[in-house]
């Protein structure tokens, strides 16, 4: 066994490897984060804002010990759920999401979970809520909601589509975030 420390080109390789096998993690990580953000906790907050920063946390943490291509997807995971709650917690705190459900139940995977019987019905309720309020938008608000919210586009292709510049779309999709924010909070009008 060899204990002398690695130099820093030893380093700076062995965080090229491991960027490059978490960039191939990546989709598959998106897809993770995506199905446990809640609805509320995805208007605040962008699936690829936590995927990237997650990443870039674990390519800067210090040394990782390889053990295989499923145990870095783990390690990912688990890091970007630590992120997700902390957003959650960053949320709750101060009454900024008023007790709303901003985490989405696990999926089961045939282990115990602490989902209980109701999970499924209030993750239905709460998606109705979403969609009868990204409805109450105005449509322009609605499709950069859909495109880059839902669908994760980017905005120089929600550009391209709306004839108007990546910095008018990003704009235009922060005020329907705002708006989108309002209209849950406030609830169903009559």
């Amino acid at each position: 066994m060899n204990d002398r420390e690695p130099d820093e080109r030893e380093v700076s390789l062995a965080r090229e490897r491991l960027a490059a096998r978490i960039a191939r993690l990546m989709p598959d990580l998106e897809r993770h984060v995506s199905r446990r953000m809640g609805p509320e906790l995805r208007v605040k907050e962008s699936v690829s804002d936590i995927v990237q920063s997650t990443a870039r946390e674990l390519l800067h943490a210090g040394r990782y010990e390889d053990r295989g291509e499923e145990s870095l997807r783990r390690w990912l995971k688990v890091a970007a759920e630590h992120k997700i709650r902390n957003k959650l917690r960053y949320w709750r705190a101060s009454g900024r999401a008023e007790g709303e459900e901003l985490l989405a139940p696990e999926e089961s995977s045939g282990r115990d979970s602490d989902v209980r019987p109701s999970g499924d019905a209030m993750v239905r309720e709460e998606s109705q809520r979403l969609e009868a309020a990204i409805r109450r938008l105005a449509p322009q608000h609605q499709l950069v909601i859909r495109r880059v919210q839902l669908e994760g586009v980017g905005y120089e292709a929600v550009a391209s589509e709306l004839g108007r510049t990546s910095e008018a779309v990003r704009k235009l999709h922060a005020r329907a975030l705002g708006r989108l924010s309002s209209l849950l909070r406030d609830g169903p009008r009559g």
